[in-house]
């Protein structure tokens, strides 16, 4: 048997090679004692390793419900695991001020207690922090969303500033405080959504009573001095002030940064947030040159953001269509979406999980699909021994 290999074998050895390279995720991991969550050059950074965030919206916090949508029909293990198969690795738990502040027992027949025994008897807040902690053993975190004031009813917005009526922002600053003090040691509760779409506010005005940029920096320096100086602070835009000459969605107005950027005493904690979604509401998904249109209007709402100050931005919530049967135009943007905030780097929370019935989890397949190619090798944490152990970053 001849041993001697041909020039024509070595190039085959070597093209496989070159094609296993190429298909094949570089994977590494490195074990460490204690995490740090912090931002520089645009990115999220965990120890200084980049933090590939794939999220999702839960809700079920922000409504009178009281506890998480999903488990009149499953177990939260379940819910847990169809987040670490789809590579979900950060959820925005999206809860209303009331519920923090006065507790309460889930309204009737949100749970199934058959299938989650261990949640019979405990209070809205004690099932969410039960089962935030049972998400660590799947490598899924948290960013806190102050969602609404009151429970959350859809166009029944809670009058767009980061207090109301009857919530004072020392009542925010109160429940922020409530919210460290439960969750200030809880490893994968990585950082705080200050408040959702404050779209009545202003920015850079001077205005203190309507300034959101102002009062950011006010909540999100408390939470650093309070105990919560470990934590993300996610900062969302507003609506049309400054104007937003190519109408803004609720949250995505983040113009106002380039003369009047959120000023935090631990910059590195500070993420932009905005929301963006599909047709119908915009005369610009009219356009003849729709979607080819769309990525130049997402720069400048908030694409511009990384480059400009060095400050990560993510995308808060979207989602293909709304709650109607989906059609080709809105494919046409999610497609042209999901494209454009692939190749910037944004992280982004699909809006949302959500459970049509006992056999169903939405999104479906089609979209998984699409953000799967989004963040392709998301980040994950797992506790090993008493070390976080970082990986696919």
């Amino acid at each position: 048997v001849s041993t001697q290999s041909t020039g024509s074998d070595i190039m085959k050895v070597l093209l496989t090679l070159v094609i296993l390279l190429y298909f094949t995720p570089l994977y590494s991991q490195n074990c460490y004692r204690s995490l740090s969550f912090s931002t520089s050059k645009g990115q999220i950074y965990v120890n200084d390793l980049p933090y590939n965030l794939k999220g999702i919206n839960w809700d079920g916090y922000s409504t009178g419900r009281g506890a998480w949508e999903g488990l009149q029909y499953h177990s939260y293990r379940e819910i847990l695991t169809w987040l670490q198969t789809n590579g979900f690795n950060t959820i925005r738990l999206m809860f209303h001020l009331d519920l923090v502040i006065q507790d309460q027992q889930p309204q009737f027949g949100t749970i199934d207690y058959q299938k989650n025994p261990d949640l019979r008897g405990l209070t809205s807040m004690e099932i969410m922090e039960k089962v935030v902690k049972a998400a660590a053993d799947y490598g899924v975190s948290f960013m806190l969303d102050m969602h609404s004031f009151a429970p959350y009813i859809y166009n029944k917005p809670d009058g767009g500033l980061w207090y109301d009526s009857t919530h004072t922002e020392a009542d925010v600053l109160h429940c922020w405080d409530l919210l460290i003090q439960r969750f200030g040691n809880q490893w994968n509760v990585i950082g705080m959504d200050l408040k959702n779409e404050p779209y009545n506010s202003t920015w850079g005005t001077g205005n203190l009573a309507t300034d959101w940029n102002l009062a950011a920096q006010r909540i999100g320096n408390h939470i650093h001095s309070s105990g919560g100086d470990r934590f993300l602070i996610f900062v969302e835009g507003n609506w049309d002030s400054p104007v937003c000459p190519q109408n803004c969605f609720w949250g995505e107005d983040l113009l106002g940064v380039r003369t009047h950027p959120i000023q935090l005493n631990l910059p590195n904690k500070l993420v932009y947030s905005a929301h963006s979604y599909g047709p119908p509401g915009q005369t610009y998904f009219n356009s003849s040159n729709f979607p080819q249109n769309m990525p130049d209007i997402w720069e400048n709402h908030y694409g511009f953001l990384p480059s400009l100050t060095g400050v990560p931005v993510m995308v808060g919530e979207y989602r293909l269509g709304g709650w109607t049967p989906v059609n080709e135009w809105q494919w046409q943007w999610f497609r042209t979406f999901i494209g454009w905030a692939t190749d910037k780097k944004i992280p982004l929370f699909y809006f949302g999980i959500e459970f049509p019935s006992a056999s169903e989890f939405y999104p479906g397949a089609d979209v998984l699909t699409y953000l799967a190619r989004a963040q392709p090798h998301p980040t994950r944490i797992t506790l090993k021994n008493g070390s976080f152990c970082i990986s696919n970053f």
